[in-house]
């Protein structure tokens, strides 16, 4: 099948006798967020080719070049699409703005490298984005700066006893300033409360299976020996999914691969 097999159109029409310069503007806007969402649902860049602005004077056609990609475990049934547009055409509406790093985050989602340690690590980045821009009150260190303050002190003023050089000494400090870091499993589990994912999916096992999976790829190279790759892209592909299901407040039917392939419906 081609990757422009997918076909359809966005017609967004005014009701009254004339519309404003503004309407068109969010006429334009709101095309262009149910396009987002279309390409999150289909798992997979949906090309367009052409967009035309019907104007009392004129009418203004512009072509756009490229094609599109093919689908890859598509979040929503083609069946089930008229109930998805509906929910993206509510949630533009709604006064409070949508966040541009969903966006972001279902790029990082629909790539289409055909290397799987690849692919995983765009996953990862796209729960980073979520992580950074849209749960901005995660903690960010292990322990308080408080707590830590007195044993980071103390272990910058041990190095004093081993006769380091300054290099050596000023590169043991900055590590040193950096090992209160929060690590990201402490960083998705804010993730988790927030949007509310189930816990019997996402707890802290899969959590730290998929943080060993990303550090093994990103300082070794490839992924761990004793874990199945292809799982944890498949619960970060279904995490990401709920959550931009959360942010467009979708309810409805949706597909589901974390635990085997299923249809199943968010009330």
């Amino acid at each position: 099948m081609s990757s422009d097999d997918v076909s359809g159109a966005i017609f967004v029409e005014f009701s009254g006798e004339r519309p404003s310069d503004s309407w068109y503007h969010d006429a334009e806007a709101l095309a262009e967020f149910v396009w987002k969402g279309l390409q999150f649902g289909h798992g997979g860049r949906l090309q367009i080719a052409l967009l035309e602005v019907y104007r009392p004077e004129d009418v203004i056609a512009t072509f756009y070049n490229g094609g599109g990609r093919p689908a890859h475990l598509p979040a929503i049934h083609f069946l089930d699409q008229s109930e998805f547009v509906a929910a993206l055409v509510a949630r533009f509406e709604c006064e409070d703005t949508f966040p541009d790093a969903v966006w972001q985050a279902v790029g990082w989602l629909n790539n289409d490298s055909s290397i799987d340690e690849v692919r995983y690590l765009t996953l990862m980045t796209a729960i980073e984005t979520i992580l950074h821009s849209l749960v901005p009150d995660a903690s960010s260190t292990l322990l308080r700066k408080t707590k830590f303050k007195p044993i980071r002190d103390a272990l910058i003023q041990a190095l004093a006893t081993f006769g380091l050089n300054h290099d050596e000494r000023d590169v043991l400090v900055s590590n040193i300033k950096q090992i209160n870091r929060a690590p990201l499993s402490q960083k998705i589990n804010a993730v988790i409360e927030k949007y509310g994912l189930p816990s019997d999916v996402f707890n802290q096992s899969l959590i730290r299976r998929l943080n060993k999976q990303r550090v093994s790829i990103v300082h070794q190279g490839k992924s761990l020996d004793d874990d199945n790759l292809w799982e944890c892209m498949l619960y970060a592909r279904e995490m990401i999914a709920l959550i931009v299901f959360s942010e467009l407040r979708y309810k409805g039917r949706y597909q589901s691969y974390a635990e085997g392939h299923e249809q199943r419906t968010l009330a």
